[in-house]
């Protein structure tokens, strides 16, 4: 959750350990087998910027290996981590 002066302006689910999800990915492969955690549901309010950023950030101290929600269709998330 991303706040500021008690508001609200964004919100992520972040699942550490294996994501049932990933599993069995359909075309490609990971880079890495190792311990992950997942980001999924990225959502704001528009108030704030580089809410993805802080969500990335957040995330990578809590784990290094990351993975990212980013089925064929989600064109905005594919987007938004495209400068990673």
């Amino acid at each position: 959750m991303h706040e500021t002066d008690g508001k609200i302006h964004g919100v992520f689910t972040f699942i550490i350990g294996k994501d049932p999800t990933y599993q069995k990915i359909e075309q490609g492969a990971w880079l890495s087998n190792s311990s992950y955690g997942t980001i999924h549901r990225v959502a704001n309010d528009g108030a704030e910027k580089e809410i993805m950023r802080k969500t990335v950030s957040y995330c990578e101290n809590k784990m290094t290996h990351l993975r990212i929600d980013t089925h064929g269709d989600n064109r905005i998330m594919q987007n938004l981590i495209d400068p990673w």
